[in-house]
Parts: structure tokens; C-alpha cells; sequence
């Protein structure tokens, strides 16, 4: 192990976190796929420069009075105090915050939209408190991007073109991403050389600002579990540019709040980091494993691999470096809309065909999806868009059992081998789309996915289980009382009273139907009456 990178307290055998999380996304760095209401206002919008499909190009496209606008009616409502004691009824003991550093120091478009976050951050910290929930926290975004997508905040390299007039609607807007993304937050990346030809030091100084600045001021702040000083590098940041980065962020927490954890992401490769921090206290590499991207259908094949990850666990820890998964989810495919972009995908993907439901109304005061009219533009190099108002959601899988029987397994067999790690974080707290129950752990508690395991063993009873069970009994004894009533009644009733029934003429306008005094009001099923059918 290099000499700069080593440990300034040693690990114990015993230093064990027991971390069951989940990841409050979509709050402070927005995602289209996880709240894709608040994008429909882009949807069929021409003008490049009005179309928001990341943190960034959002506040670039409303501007900041209108952004600011939308973005604190969104703080509000998407995570509130409900959800977090929700969260610690649940069995969830930490929370991963996904941070951007426009939040402490805007810059660019992010200059006055931004404005309420700080403040909607704390209140969240001391709800956390209140609840008993521990945060780490994870700076999600950063200037220019650590790797070129919208979870950074900055979609990077995005080519808008403007279809020629021979296609089928004419000036169709189009872009392209995937192929040419970068991150360009450590210097400018060339696609076609595949390499860095000029480097950002000044990018690099300044997110080390803010996590400072993060220490300092919320290292007494009871909530506060730990840091992460970037989530996801690409796979082609320089990886002594990116040690050293991670380092001098350790050594000023280390100083500065040495009870603090330390995690950092392993830039999606596992083969670089047997010089880095070896066997230390309150240091864990994060991995990211999803399931979604794979390539094939068979349930099993996913079970299996499941089984595995403890095994890969093992062989780290087995090297000197402990493992926090900080995301995961239950999802088999590409399906859920907009997971790889706005209006979006990867080539190849969805490699299944995909389920659809209707797509949700907004939540907060915008522009609603055009559900009946067709949509033009823009469109990226994948498809990935609403149809006639329905969203696609999930995807076919050859699987021997029902649907929920094998993702609840799928859940059992994930968390018993992440019991080998220092803990875990589910990916996410809720999507938009309630039907995405592989990545919504709300929808998935609801459907039982968690039973059996560390969250709620068998036989364990909860809150929630206790009310149930009072509801129950308290059913169950007015049903014993009525039956008694009705029981004493038929054996000791008194003689009924007889009326007479004196027929009274209706006024004709009053004995028409009601729909030929009201035919403009809704007497029916809203795909009936417009003849579509949901898919």
C-alpha cells in the first residue's frame, strides 16, 4: 500500500454498523425518471435551450424565479416529516442524502433557483434526529460532472439536431448523449481520444471546499453519520488524481470529525484500490449493484447471483477493505421511463418488451403530460417515452413463481448476503410511479417484500402489525354487540307501526333522466368515454 494513502486509525474485528438504509433520491438533485411529473412540462417543447432534463438544464430552462418556484413547492412534498417516520417504523436505521455543491455555493443557472434547499436540507437533518434516522452524507453532484449524467446534476455532451424535412413530422427535435457523455468535472475528456487533454484543477479544489465546509459545519449535528465525498466517478477518472482526492477529504473529516464514517465509491472498478486505506476504522468502499442492467430473463439466474454477493463481500473484507452497498434495488430491467435519461435509453435497451400504466399526476403545480396528443420531440438515440397517457414501468421476466413470491426471495436472498457487509442502502425511498416496486421501497414494504428478513422477521410484530390487530378486535366485538342487538330485537320486538303511502306527482323536468339536464357531466369511465384503452 502506498504511504499517502494510509489509514490514521486502524479497523477492529468487532466494528460492526448494522446500516439498513435507503437513499432519500430525487430530493435535491432531481432525476426525471424517479419524479418524471415535474418533466413533463418539457415534453414536445422545440427550443433546445427550454428543455430541462437534468438539475442543471432545469433552472436553465424555467430560470430562477420560476425554478425556485417549482423546486421549494417540490421540497415540501416530496419528502416530509410522514415519510421519515414512516421510514423508522419500517426497521430503516440510516438514510443516504444525495447532495449537490450548487446547494452551498450556486454558480451558473443554479443562482437563485436553488435558494430554499439549504435551508429544506436542515429541516430534514433534524427530522432525521427526531426519528432516530442516521445520514450519510453523499455529494451527488458536482460542478461539470463527475460522469456525464443527470444523477450528477449535469447531463454532459448533449447534441441537439433539428430532423431534415423529409422525415414524417417535419423539424422533429432530436439529441444524442449516450455515445458521446463525458464527466468533465477533473479536466475535459475527449471522446474520440479517449482520454483527458486538459485537467480542472480549480473544479476539484472547489468540491473539496464544500465537503470542508460540510464538515465543519455540521460535524456536531446529532444526525450526521458520515460523508461520501462523490458518488459514482466514471470508470475513466484518473485513478491517482481520484486516491488522492478521496484522501485529503478523509484526512480533514479525520481531523475535524473523526466519529464520523467514511465512505467512498469504488468508480465502478474493484481492481484499483489495494493500496487505498486498508483495514481502517470507520472507512467503507461503496458498491453500487443493480440487477437491472442485465442481459438475462431467467429468475433464477438472478437468485443465484444473488447468493453470490456475499461471497464478493468476503473477498474484500478478506483484502482489508469493508463494504457498504449504498445502492441496490429489486428491479429486473430497464423498463421504469426515463431511467437512462429524458425521453432516452441505452442502445439495446429495453431488452423486454415493458408493462404499462397510467402515468402520474403531478404532484406539484405544473404543466400536466399531454396524455391524448401525440409527442413530437425531442427524442434521444433510445426510446424511452410516455404512450397515450400511460408510462412504462416494468418488464417481462421467465420467473416459476408469482411476481411478488419471487421478488420477495430476490429481497431475502440480497439482504442475508449483505448481512456480510457493514450494511446497506435500498435505491429508493419512493419513485412517482407507484407500480415500480422493485425500486420503491415504500410499495415494496406495503407488499410484504421485506418480511422474513432483518427489517421485519417472521413472527415479529410492529406498530402498523398492533393496529391492524386492535382494528381486528375492535371489528370483531361491535360485530358481536350487533348480533346481540338484532337477536333481542327479532325475539323482543314491539308491533310495528303501519304508515300510509300518499303518491305525489313529479314535475316532468324532474322525472328526466339526469344526463339530459347535465350530458356535460362525467357519468362514466374516462377511457370509455374517449374510446382509448389502457395498456
Amino acid at each position: 500500500m502506498s504511504p499517502s494513502y494510509t489509514c490514521l486509525t486502524k479497523h477492529t474485528d468487532h466494528e460492526k454498523w448494522n446500516v439498513h438504509g435507503v437513499n432519500l433520491g430525487g430530493l435535491f438533485v432531481l432525476e426525471p425518471w424517479i419524479t418524471p411529473s415535474i418533466f413533463y412540462q418539457f415534453i414536445n417543447v422545440q427550443d433546445s435551450d427550454k428543455i430541462g432534463m437534468d438539475m442543471y438544464s432545469f433552472c436553465k430552462a424555467l430560470g430562477p424565479v420560476e425554478g425556485k418556484r417549482q423546486l421549494n413547492a417540490h421540497f415540501s412534498l416530496w419528502v416530509n416529516e410522514t415519510d421519515l417516520a414512516k421510514l423508522s417504523q419500517s426497521g430503516i436505521t440510516h438514510v443516504r442524502l444525495p447532495l449537490g455543491d450548487w446547494m452551498f455555493r450556486p454558480y451558473g443557472p443554479y443562482v437563485g433557483c436553488t435558494d430554499g434547499s439549504l435551508a429544506y436540507f436542515e429541516k430534514v437533518l433534524n427530522w432525521c434526529h427526531k426519528y432516530d434516522l442516521r445520514v450519510l452524507l453523499d455529494m451527488h453532484g458536482v460542478i461539470d460532472s463527475q460522469n456525464g449524467l443527470d444523477n450528477s446534476g449535469h447531463s454532459q455532451n448533449v447534441e441537439y439536431i433539428v430532423n431534415p424535412p423529409q422525415y414524417v413530422y417535419d423539424s422533429i427535435l432530436t439529441f444524442r448523449h449516450w455515445p458521446i457523455r463525458a464527466g468533465n468535472w477533473m479536466g475535459h475528456y475527449d471522446i474520440a481520444s479517449k482520454n483527458y487533454t486538459s485537467w480542472k484543477p480549480e473544479n476539484v479544489a472547489f468540491t473539496k471546499q464544500i465537503l470542508f465546509q460540510l464538515v465543519d459545519t455540521y460535524k456536531h449535528h446529532p444526525a450526521v453519520w458520515g460523508l461520501e465525498p462523490l458518488n459514482e466517478p466514471w470508470e475513466y477518472t484518473p485513478q491517482d488524481k481520484l486516491k488522492d482526492f478521496y484522501y485529503e477529504v478523509y484526512e480533514y473529516m479525520h481531523q475535524h470529525a473523526p466519529h464520523w464514517k467514511f465512505i467512498y465509491h469504488n468508480s465502478f472498478r474493484e481492481n484499483i484500490w489495494s493500496d487505498f486505506l486498508l483495514n481502517c476504522s470507520n472507512v467503507a468502499l461503496d458498491w453500487h449493484i443493480y440487477q437491472a442492467w442485465n442481459i438475462e430473463r431467467y429468475g433464477d439466474q438472478f437468485l443465484l447471483e444473488a447468493d453470490n454477493y456475499g461471497n464478493y463481500i468476503d473477498m474484500f473484507k478478506r483484502n482489508g477493505v469493508q463494504i457498504v452497498v449504498g445502492e441496490f434495488s429489486m428491479a429486473t430491467d430497464n423498463c421504469a421511463m426515463w431511467l437512462n435519461g429524458f425521453q432516452d435509453n441505452l442502445e439495446g435497451f429495453p431488452i423486454t418488451d415493458c408493462k404499462y400504466a397510467p402515468c402520474p399526476f403531478p404532484y406539484i403545480d405544473v404543466k400536466d403530460l399531454q396524455r391524448v396528443n401525440p409527442i413530437l420531440s425531442p427524442f434521444g438515440t433510445g426510446f424511452s417515452t410516455p404512450r397515450m397517457g400511460t408510462c412504462p414501468y416494468e418488464g417481462q421476466l421467465v420467473i416459476a413463481d408469482a411476481e411478488l413470491g419471487f421478488l420477495h426471495d430476490l429481497t431475502y436472498r440480497k439482504l442475508r448476503s449483505f448481512e456480510h457487509a457493514q450494511g446497506w442502502f435500498f435505491w429508493n425511498f419512493k419513485t412517482e410511479m407507484k407500480k415500480e416496486i422493485g425500486w420503491n421501497f415504500q410499495e415494496g414494504y406495503k407488499h410484504n417484500l421485506f418480511q422474513g428478513t432483518v427489517l421485519q422477521p417472521y413472527g415479529q410484530f410492529r406498530f402498523m402489525d398492533y393496529l391492524g390487530l386492535l382494528g381486528f378486535v375492535l371489528l370483531a366485538q361491535f360485530i358481536i354487540v350487533y348480533g346481540g342487538l338484532q337477536c333481542y330485537r327479532r325475539f323482543f320486538k314491539s308491533p310495528v307501526r303501519k304508515y300510509q303511502y300518499v303518491r305525489v306527482e313529479m314535475p316532468a323536468t324532474e322525472s328526466a333522466p339526469l344526463h339530459m339536464h347535465k350530458k356535460y357531466a362525467s357519468v362514466g369511465n374516462v377511457l370509455d368515454r374517449t374510446g382509448y384503452m389502457s395498456v
